[in-house]
């Protein structure tokens, strides 16, 4: 579960797109896109990411396995519109390395 939040207090709409897992098989990590000039609200203090600007912004988040605990987010793009590329767009290396 991923809410997002815009800075007039209104959510934007958040879809996840797809999904990874780590090598170790430690983390899921889960991709996708926020509309509307939305951040994600991750629920972690200090996680918070802000909007980039633009239409949509793309984002990746890394929970852990066995509790579903964010362990990491990250919110990027322009001030175009972004999307991922079509079946979500998040592998993940050999090292663990998240690639979008």
């Amino acid at each position: 579960h991923v809410p997002s939040i815009h800075p007039s207090g209104l959510g934007g709409d958040v879809l996840g797109e797809g999904c990874a897992v780590s090598p170790d098989g430690e983390l899921v990590y889960m991709s996708g896109t926020v509309d509307g000039g939305s951040a994600l609200n991750t629920g972690v203090r200090g996680m918070e990411t802000r909007p980039v600007g633009g239409a949509s912004d793309v984002f990746v988040v890394a929970f852990d396995v066995d509790f579903g605990n964010v362990r990491w987010a990250k919110q990027f793009g322009t001030v175009q519109e972004d999307a991922l590329a079509r079946g979500g767009g998040v592998e993940c290396d050999n090292e663990g390395n998240v690639i979008v």
